[in-house]
């Protein structure tokens, strides 16, 4: 009896694991900011029921002068932004964990120096707006992304 309380358990969390990917789909495609500097590129793939691969660029006159792998992954009974930069951290990467999620995608690491928290915000089937929060140097600093989907 016991061994068929912890199936219906483990079925019971699978289940809820594959549903709260699925209220995150609207981050998936290809999204642009274009600033006064540049352009930032982040585009977003569905690699399963668990896994969303991600990546982000930001290019300015031609050139491509930041990269970041990102992955958004539903794990340990969490879901977790884990974003890779090439020169940072040691190039390995950085948990974030997921605090709510719906029309925001609210992620948190407060042990990481900047961002300390990442938000993803649902605007329209078109738009999502990125803020990256926390300290730098001591300094409280927030940037603000306007994606635009591209077609």
């Amino acid at each position: 009896m016991k061994n068929n309380l912890i199936v219906v358990l483990l079925l019971l969390f699978g289940c809820l694991q594959k549903e709260n990917m699925k209220q995150c789909e609207w981050i998936l495609g290809n999204w642009k900011f274009i600033t006064d500097r540049g352009t930032f590129y982040e585009s977003w793939e569905k690699q399963d029921v668990r896994h969303f691969k991600g990546r982000g660029c930001f290019v300015i006159k031609g050139d491509t002068v930041f990269k970041e792998a990102l992955m958004l992954e539903n794990k340990n009974g969490g879901i977790f932004y884990i974003p890779t930069i090439g020169n940072k951290n040691e190039k390995k990467p950085v948990e974030f964990m997921m605090m709510a999620m719906g029309k925001e995608l609210i992620f948190e690491n407060l042990s990481h120096d900047f961002p300390k928290r990442i938000v993803y915000q649902y605007a329209d089937d078109d738009h999502i707006m990125v803020t990256l929060s926390g300290l730098e140097k001591g300094e409280v600093r927030k940037e603000v992304l306007n994606f635009i989907r591209e077609h």
